[in-house]
């Protein structure tokens, strides 16, 4: 067992303190020696919640992993930042809601209705200005909603996807005074979501793993790669309440950087910009609700320096709350979410991985981090140390 070192605090606060892993003496990532100074600044605050960030923090760094909002306030400023717009979800509403009145009550169709009224959502069926007009008048007293889909990108959403989802959603029943199961959580509301979402995708190569040897925390959306290895751009970590609240998130962000480290290894003529624009997305999962975050190299081929960089992000998607059309839009906005940003950072890692080989990156093959091994990720408290098994 390899342990990292530290000591027990205060019985009320019942927390374990771990000192910063100094490694990498190598790297000249010119702010990970401020990063660490800061990591190991947060580990004299008493208090337990910052004391638990920051040995998340700390576990993670072993995996060569830093936190992006920690990393920037030692004045580390990420270039080419994105701004993506919010795409709308859209289908063809009249198919939809013929299969829908078949099968659902009429409750589901009104949610629909007025989601459409509202413009939360469009028809992909009509594609001129007069039918939208005529379909929903109101848009005439109120023209934002005419320019609102005009200046917007849509995200098509196939028939299947669209009624295996919103079945999901409308049929889960969650009773207040009985625990549910991760497994019953996973068959009754998120397989079909996850499954269909990547397998029904235009880009028909995505391979959906539930549990298995590619992913130990229940989900996994892969490609594979011209040697026929599978490779996720997608984990899914579903919480239970026995473990502590940064455990999985931890686990779910060593397995990242576990499965980047061999996308990395194994592509293809890879230039600075093309490592950085590579990411595998993370979906950490508490009953019916799922929150993203990224993980992200940062590659500076000039002064070989090399990191991994866990970013939280704003994305939070609710699947079931007291309002069951607030659910539903919560389940297409989620749905679009995966369609146009989970699944287009995974149709690059697929290129990357299938592309002709022409001239290896050797540079980056010598900063490119020697991780633990896949087995490590498991993690247990024993006697106030961490333990890695």
């Amino acid at each position: 067992m390899n342990q990292v070192q530290g000591a027990s605090s205060s019985s009320s606060t019942s927390s374990t303190t771990v000192t910063p892993v100094r490694w990498w003496s190598n790297n000249r990532h010119p702010n990970l020696q401020l990063y660490c100074d800061k990591l190991e600044r947060l580990q004299n605050i008493r208090v337990q919640e910052v004391l638990q960030k920051a040995q998340h923090r700390c576990k993670i760094l072993k995996w060569c992993v830093v936190d992006y909002y920690l990393l920037s306030e030692t004045g580390w400023i990420e270039k080419n930042q994105l701004s993506l717009g919010k795409s709308i979800p859209c289908f063809d509403k009249k198919l939809i809601l013929a299969i829908l009145k078949e099968q659902k009550p009429d409750q589901t169709i009104k949610i629909l209705e007025n989601l459409f009224d509202k413009g939360i959502i469009y028809d992909n069926g009509d594609d001129w200005v007069i039918f939208k007009i005529l379909k929903f008048p109101l848009q005439l007293l109120k023209p934002f909603r005419l320019l609102k889909y005009y200046s917007s990108h849509l995200c098509d959403i196939d028939p299947p996807t669209a009624i295996e989802a919103i079945s999901a959603v409308t049929s889960y029943y969650c009773d207040p005074r009985n625990t549910l199961t991760i497994t019953h959580i996973k068959a009754a509301l998120w397989s079909n979501i996850f499954s269909n979402a990547f397998v029904l995708h235009e880009h028909t190569n995505f391979v959906p793993i539930w549990g298995g040897d590619v992913s130990k925390t229940g989900f996994a959306a892969t490609v594979t790669s011209m040697v026929n290895s599978k490779h996720s751009f997608f984990i899914a970590k579903f919480e239970s309440k026995e473990s502590g609240p940064h455990q999985h998130k931890t686990a779910a962000v060593q397995e990242a950087a576990f499965e980047l480290n061999r996308i990395l290894s194994l592509a293809h003529n890879l230039s600075e910009n093309e490592v950085n624009k590579t990411k595998i997305h993370i979906g950490l999962i508490s009953g019916s609700r799922i929150h993203f975050s990224t993980l992200m190299p940062i590659f500076d081929e000039k002064n070989s320096a090399f990191i991994y960089i866990h970013k939280e992000l704003n994305h939070k998607y609710k699947l079931k709350t007291f309002n069951l059309e607030a659910s539903v839009e919560n389940l297409l906005h989620l749905v679009t979410y995966l369609r146009e940003i989970v699944c287009s950072d995974g149709i690059w890692i697929n290129h990357i991985l299938n592309r002709d080989f022409n001239e290896p990156n050797y540079i980056l093959k010598t900063v490119i981090p020697e991780l633990p091994p896949i087995g490590e990720i498991e993690i247990e408290i024993n006697d106030n140390l961490w333990v890695y098994r």
